[in-house]
């Protein structure tokens, strides 16, 4: 019983260790306020879509708007999300992150859940641009991830991946 006790104990530290992993810190603007990071999402033109394709979008894309939103925040940055391009007004501590969906594959969930071994997985592939009060992007990169599990995966890794790429780049310009 004591065994039992003790490898309960190991199993729920190492959850809570591994759950609460740190997002990485926004640096702050030389005044010492917030960086602002206005994110304007592309999902795609839905004129060279099928209907079922922008469908998918449309869902991939509020899920991972909220979250790329939630997760800047997390680390620090004044982030809000734009319908428009346009929105988006230069200067010294303000960002535009502009990220274009180029492909997703739901994959087939019914796959995934009776076959196992990969197969079925979901997959989304985006390019991603960086601007700051400049007309030419800071950063231009592309990212892509798959996965076996749910496709909110996915999106939670693509936008760790964005916040600590961003992250690194103004730390480094510091």
């Amino acid at each position: 019983m004591k065994k039992y006790s003790i490898i309960m104990c190991l199993v729920l530290f190492v959850m809570l260790v591994a759950g609460c992993a740190r997002v990485p810190q926004a640096p702050l603007t030389v005044a010492g306020e917030k960086i602002e990071i206005m994110v304007f999402s592309d999902r795609g033109n839905p004129a060279e879509l099928t209907e079922r394709q922008y469908k998918y979008r449309i869902e991939v894309g509020q899920y991972m708007e909220r979250d790329l939103i939630n997760l800047l925040r997390r680390s620090g940055y004044q982030a809000t999300l734009i319908t428009s391009k346009d929105k988006f007004e230069a200067h010294a501590s303000r960002y535009l992150l502009i990220v274009k969906i180029v492909s997703y594959n739901p994959g087939s969930s019914a796959a995934r859940m009776f076959v196992g071994f990969g197969a079925g997985a979901a997959s989304l592939d985006n390019k991603y641009e960086f601007y700051g009060a400049g007309q030419e992007p800071i950063m231009v990169w592309d990212d892509g991830v798959g996965t076996s599990e749910h496709w909110t995966k996915i999106l939670k890794k693509l936008n760790t991946n964005t916040v600590k790429r961003i992250t690194e780049k103004l730390t480094a310009s510091k």
